[in-house]
């Protein structure tokens, strides 16, 4: 059996939609929105990206090169010619690379023809015609370690062409990557190719088909979700279902998602619930856009439910349904937004809960229920407030009543009051953007706000502050207490992982504050954190001279303990 896991570590997966001949596909990328046409190909309609590709949105080009940006040590990048190169260009640039290959789709008459290679037919192109790869070209990645880029991958055959000139050519492959993955009709291929390389690739697009096509896109999509199914930990999971959310035959469970959530990880989710006997549906019509509640339809039936699970491409918490729901029908709620499959392989939901809570309440016991928090770093991070309350969310949701998120973790502060004072720099993710290791985020906050931004996003974080005004406003601190979480793959999952400070923007309401919209959340790695004069982490791991036995017990193998 191939090993399907080139989707695993995403949030993203293959989006086949009925053709309701919509004109327009509302892009939001990393939270840069654009709006796409949506243009006929043979049997199936497909989204126009080429003012995208071709480098005329200049925004764009350099975040998207941003977000490919890696650890991995290449020489040089090797892509196909036309659409891809500016973005090649661009990610070489923020590399410093000194040079990057171009496998041309006609000799030049400058150009002496070194290689070549016949690319056959694509999911949009039905002729055939032939990557060249000149001497010049091929004498920049002669072993050199490179990067092979395309913007779109569909069939993966011009990916098969780039990789049989670089071989030809003496050079090293190291990774492959691409913005967009279209279809399932490279599945296979890109699968096989996982297993000797680095794969990566930002984002989906969707297919749109009807009538016997679409049956069978998605009977070619339902063969890879029934294989990424065969190689979960079903037994750990269900058990876990059982322990920690009791989660009983016969209970009827409600899965609420959207349209951009990952299929894949919804898939198996609810798989997973129905092999613990319980009775699962699933509405996908929850909207993609902001919204104070859920549509009425959604909220009409919640009711009708026992345990609510909410798993949407964005949080969903601030809804007063959701909180009708958990507190007067005595639901259970979990959150599990933005979530990528592989959680339910490893990672945040495979640790002990009842020891993870421990050590939330341990840490509890030793500060009061509000006071002051000091957070700092060496770097300048530096951010003094007040808090007015605080609990532990502990993963146990095992009452009427009782929820939160999945996977869960935390310590966590309300922030009430306009007092904060400092600087603050994310450097792990951040909502909308996600990953912001390699290009962090400062904000200047003065008297409980947001006054200055800076980073190389600071302008699509503005127009979501500028649109919600409460974003300006810190609602909440975190610190993570999730030992099992990864870091890098959701950002719900890094704002859990232990050691890790997470600061919460907005919608401060269920923390008994008045602002209401969206709640957005920045994640920190390696910081220093004090409550009301007690070190509770000291550069990203915890003092050990606060905890009991257990927790230290709990934490150890972890290398999240101070010395």
């Amino acid at each position: 059996m191939l090993d399907p896991d080139i989707f695993s570590n995403s949030t993203k997966f293959i989006d086949i939609r009925k053709n309701n001949h919509v004109k327009n596909y509302e892009l939001n990328f990393y939270g840069l929105e654009r709006s796409l046409p949506i243009c006929k190909s043979g049997e199936i309609n497909i989204v126009g990206n080429t003012k995208l590709s071709f480098g005329s949105d200049v925004e764009f080009t350099k975040l998207a090169a941003r977000k490919m940006v890696t650890l991995l040590k290449i020489d040089c990048i090797l892509t196909a010619e036309s659409r891809p190169i500016p973005i090649a260009y661009e990610l070489s640039k923020q590399l410093n690379l000194k040079n990057m290959a171009v496998a041309r789709k006609n000799i030049k008459n400058d150009s002496k023809v070194y290689l070549a290679e016949e690319l056959k037919s694509t999911a949009t192109s039905s002729y055939k015609q032939k990557l060249y790869l000149d001497k010049f070209n091929a004498s920049l990645i002669k072993n050199k370690k490179i990067l092979i880029f395309d913007d779109v991958i569909s069939t993966g055959n011009t990916i098969e062409v780039l990789l049989n000139l670089a071989k030809k050519a003496g050079a090293k492959v190291i990774a492959i990557s691409a913005i967009w993955i279209e279809g399932p009709w490279a599945y296979h291929k890109l699968t096989q190719t996982k297993r000797k390389y680095n794969f990566y690739y930002l984002d989906v697009f969707p297919i749109y088909a009807s009538g016997k096509k679409f049956s069978e896109l998605v009977k070619q999509t339902n063969k890879i979700k029934d294989q990424y199914y065969q190689t979960i930990n079903k037994k750990t999971i269900i058990n876990n279902f059982s322990r920690y959310w009791r989660i009983k035959s016969k209970d009827k469970i409600l899965i609420l998602s959207d349209i951009k959530s990952s299929e894949l990880f919804i898939d198996s989710l609810s798989r997973l619930l129905k092999e613990s006997g319980a009775l699962v549906d699933i509405d996908k019509n929850l909207p993609l856009d902001f919204k104070n509640d859920f549509p009425t339809t959604i909220k009409n039936k919640i009711k009708n439910y026992s345990v609510i699970i909410l798993a949407a491409s964005q949080s969903w918490y601030h809804a007063p349904t959701r909180r009708r729901a958990k507190y007067e029908y005595k639901n259970k709620v979990l959150e599990c937004y933005g979530m990528c499959p592989e959680i339910l392989k490893n990672g945040g939901f495979f640790t002990d809960f009842k020891k993870m809570a421990a050590l939330g309440d341990d840490v509890l016991n030793k500060i009061k229920n509000n006071g002051i928090i000091e957070i700092s770093n060496k770097k300048g991070l530096n951010l003094k407030l007040k808090y007015s309350s605080a609990f532990v969310e502990s993963g146990l949701y095992q009452n009427p009543g009782s929820g939160g998120n999945f996977p869960s973790g935390e310590i966590s502060f309300g922030i009430t009051s306009n007092d904060a004072n400092g600087t603050l720099i994310f450097n792990i993710s951040f909502d909308e953007l996600g990953d912001v290791s390699q290009f962090p985020l400062t904000f200047h906050i003065q008297n409980g706000k947001i006054i200055k931004i800076e980073g190389e996003d600071k302008g699509i974080i503005k127009r979501y502050f500028k649109k919600y005004p409460t974003l300006s406003y810190i609602a909440e601190i975190g610190i993570g207490i999730n030992p099992n979480c990864i870091l890098n793959r959701t950002i719900l999952e890094d704002e859990k992982k232990a050691g890790t400070i997470h600061v919460g923007f907005g919608n401060n309401s269920y923390f008994g504050g008045e602002n209401n919209g969206p709640h957005y959340d920045g994640t920190i790695a390696d910081a220093t954190i004090k409550i009301n004069g007690k070190t509770i982490l000291s550069n990203g791991k915890f003092n050990k001279n606060i905890l009991n036995k257990e927790s230290k017990k709990f934490l150890k193998n972890s290398n999240l303990l101070n010395n």
